[in-house]
């Protein structure tokens, strides 16, 4: 049955109040790791859909803090079995930690004993493990020797962009810590200083909070984001008394359930399960059922791998694999070209994560490229948020309105709808937007081109751009870099802006305007303006104080004559029917400049200047 705030994941009370053994209490003191913050029932909620969220953000004016935040435990303790947690991470940042841990049930009185899974800082692609207890001295020990080992896990996804459970289970050997199921680590008292293993009731955690100056070199710097952090619990719960637990007696041993298998008249065996599992080697075809929000995993063969309608992860395995999910908000792990992946319209807003170049199928969502290989994300006519990897990436939303996150690498957006976006990050490699409409450039991405032949116009940022036309009349603004303009053919206007320019308007007639800084007017052939008024290029700010030239070195001087020969600037003195030759006149209000390149007499191209001005040969790149 679906959860809502009548009846949500985790029911959840202030201490003051009468709660059931299976409810979660609400912290509401100063938190005792970190001194810039207090623990607030107000930043714990229940949504709509059942779901609980904890909150970190800036404290209401008055506070004695300046930061609250939400914590929530359980009533309920053991000793040993498996402690549950089934949520999705904050967007964190740096100086944020979002904790799922045990934790020593008399806080005040019994030995530290805990056991963590934690993400530390920005990234949650990673998580970090450890435990912490007292050895015989008193003296707290952990796994990770005080920071000096840390053990962290590569979750091979985001964890804040789709639901995952995270399990540890402990008994009087050891702990197996899990994730959608999978063993990540495995401790016992041969992995702790002096081979300690101590045990004592415990309870269940959950919090997300800020880190005080002197836990910055653990988690970074926090600064408090303008929205706060959110985090979001499915479910979480206590099994106690599993695998040799001393709360079943003596000798006798736990047997987790298995998946339920039944075979088909050709041999196939499909095994079904109510918990999250991974799918034994003889198994065909895995199926979750319930409504749980739990995970499946195949194996090497060609599976089919079924969801609920919870909120599942499904991954096939090596194989060529078909997953199709149920009405919940699943995650597909993609890693062959021919996986495929099924979803219904009306199925929850799903996420493929793909360590392969992946094209969207109809009705999902969203579409994640793992890994540091060079692939290419494309959408579907949803509007799809599509996030690239650590490789060169081009990301094609398609047709919706569509959001493009770029990683680490050479990215190549391809926009062609008035409400998509991209989303780049200083240091991100040198990125590309590839526009079918008038499109202007957000932070952090340096190129811009402009395809198709509509009338279209392209702007810079603050960046060194190079922006390029397509053969429509375009538009083009470099913004306040050092910028690189080229209008292609059409009759196109180019702009620098402030910083040193190069503007090259390619074919057609086009206008020039350098702008502020040293600007090169460039032309790299006879045939980009012409010698009438119809067909030459107009340069409407030359100006030699700031450093404005004409670049010519491009253009054959010499028409027919083996090589590329440089012009010879003659002023205002008229052609002698010498290839070669480049003069300037005044017409006018105007200054034209004129090239013979074929050595009969008659300018071969024109350039308009829109002013008189007294040309001398540095005025030129020849």
């Amino acid at each position: 049955m679906a959860t809502t705030a009548n009846d949500p994941a985790l029911a959840v009370y202030g201490f003051w109040e009468p709660y059931p053994e299976d409810g979660w209490l609400m912290s509401d003191w100063p938190a005792g790791q970190s001194s810039i913050l207090h623990w607030s029932t107000n930043n714990v909620r229940v949504t709509t859909d059942g779901n609980v969220e904890l909150v970190l953000g800036k404290a209401p004016a008055g506070s004695d803090f300046p930061y609250h935040a939400g914590e929530v435990q359980s009533a309920e303790s053991a000793t040993t079995g498996t402690w549950s947690w089934t949520v999705q991470t904050p967007d964190m940042v740096p100086g944020a930690v979002f904790g799922l841990f045990t934790y020593k049930a008399d806080w005040a009185n019994q030995p530290w004993v805990e056991f963590d899974f934690e993400f530390v800082g920005s990234d949650t692609t990673r998580v970090q493990l450890n435990i912490h207890m007292l050895n015989e001295k008193g003296e707290h020990i952990t796994l990770d020797h005080h920071g000096q080992k840390p053990i962290f896990i590569d979750l091979g996804f985001d964890a804040s962009k789709g639901v995952h459970t995270y399990e540890v289970t402990v008994t009087e050997e050891k702990a197996i810590f899990y994730i959608d199921g999978k063993i990540v680590g495995e401790f016992s008292g041969a992995d702790m200083p002096g081979g300690v293993w101590q045990l004592g009731p415990m309870k269940s955690y959950i919090n997300l909070w800020a880190v005080q100056p002197e836990q910055e070199i653990w988690a970074g710097k926090w600064v408090a984001p303008e929205e706060p952090l959110v985090a979001t619990i499915i479910g979480a719960e206590v099994r106690a008394g599993e695998y040799t637990s001393n709360y079943v007696d003596p000798g006798t041993e736990y047997a987790p359930p298995a998946p339920i298998e039944t075979m088909d008249e050709d041999g196939n065996v499909t095994a079904s399960f109510d918990r999250s599992f991974v799918a034994a080697d003889h198994v065909k075809n895995v199926a979750l059922s319930g409504s749980g929000h739990i995970n499946a995993t195949g194996n090497a063969q060609d599976n089919r791998v079924t969801g609920n309608s919870g909120n599942n992860v499904l991954d096939g395995g090596v194989g060529a694999d078909t997953m199709e999910g149920g009405l919940g908000n699943d995650t597909y792990i993609v890693d062959n070209v021919a996986d495929l992946v099924i979803e219904a319209a009306g199925g929850g807003t799903d996420t493929v994560r793909a360590g392969v170049s992946y094209v969207l199928g109809a009705h999902v969502e969203n579409l994640i490229l793992t890994g540091t290989a060079d692939l290419d994300g494309t959408g579907n006519a949803l509007n799809n948020h599509l996030t690239g990897n650590g490789g060169n990436n081009v990301l094609d939303g398609g047709l919706g309105a569509d959001t493009m996150t770029g990683g680490a690498g050479d990215d190549t957006y391809v926009v062609d709808n008035i409400g998509d976006r991209v989303i780049e990050q200083a240091g991100g490699g040198s990125d590309a937007v590839l526009a079918w409409i008038a499109y202007a450039l957000t932070d952090h991405v340096e190129d811009l081109i402009l395809t198709g032949t509509s009338h279209i116009n392209g702007s810079g940022n603050t960046l060194d751009n190079r922006i390029t036309g397509n053969a429509g009349n375009n538009r083009l603004d470099g913004g306040r870099g050092n910028d690189t303009l080229d209008g292609g053919a059409g009759n196109d206007s180019l702009t620098g802006g402030e910083g040193n320019d190069r503007l090259s308007g390619g074919l057609g007639k086009d206008e020039l305007t350098g702008g502020l800084g040293a600007d090169h007017f460039v032309f790299r052939s006879a045939a980009e303006t012409g010698p009438t008024a119809a067909q030459r290029d107009v340069i409407t700010d030359f100006n030699r104080a700031q450093g404005d030239r004409i670049d010519l070195s491009e253009i054959d001087a010499i028409a027919g004559l083996a090589g590329d020969q440089a012009f010879r600037f003659i002023a205002t003195a008229g052609f002698s029917k010498t290839s070669g030759e480049l003069r300037y006149e005044h017409n006018k209000n105007v200054t034209l400049v004129h090239g013979d390149t074929d050595g009969d007499g008659i300018a071969d191209f024109t350039i308009e200047l829109s002013s008189k001005i007294a040309l001398v040969v540095d005025d030129f790149i020849l």
